[in-house]
């Protein structure tokens, strides 16, 4: 995932020929990564993560309150 990511990142940068500052390089790499963005795909299960998150905060919760009574 990265490294294609990384990959078309590089292949927009590739024909840029005047870089003049930090500035302008970071906006080529800002496009390249939009156009990387075009081709990423959902995780499966995406819509239920909200789910995920509040269970893993009730799990969090519940080792905190075990360490209070110890």
């Amino acid at each position: 995932m990265i490294e294609s990511t990384l990959s078309v990142v590089e292949d927009v940068c590739r024909n840029v020929k005047c870089w003049k500052n930090g500035k302008m390089a970071l906006r080529w790499t800002v496009t390249g990564l939009i156009e990387a963005e075009k081709l990423f795909k959902r995780i499966r299960g995406y819509r239920d993560l909200p789910l995920l998150i509040q269970a893993l905060g009730r799990k969090k919760r519940g080792f905190q309150n075990i360490g209070e009574v110890a």
